[in-house]
């Protein structure tokens, strides 16, 4: 890729002390999981906004609860929940209507 097609493509690439920076870069470190759900929310973010036609507008919430499943029942609660939450969401909102 020639350089003159990154700057096009990419923006011009800023020097801080002397090294190439990206003004938006991550202060995560490249492949950690922080860094891939950035970039992931990043991603799709844009995409959703350009179908809904509303760029800039939220699509994710700010941060995300990570945590390691270290066995079969964690990885056994975790799937209950997940199963769950849905239904559990809707009997509390059925209850805040009355």
């Amino acid at each position: 890729m020639s350089s003159h097609f990154r700057r096009k493509a990419f923006g011009a690439e800023p020097l801080i002390n002397g090294r190439r920076t990206c003004p938006n870069a991550s202060p995560l470190p490249p492949g950690s999981l922080g860094a891939i759900v950035g970039n992931f929310k990043s991603v799709t973010s844009r995409r959703i906004n350009q179908m809904r036609r509303t760029p800039g507008a939220r699509v994710w919430q700010r941060n995300y609860y990570e945590h390691i499943i270290r066995n079969e029942a964690e990885l056994d609660s975790v799937r209950q929940y997940i199963a769950n939450n849905p239904i559990e969401r809707h009997l509390r909102d059925a209850h805040d209507r009355r």
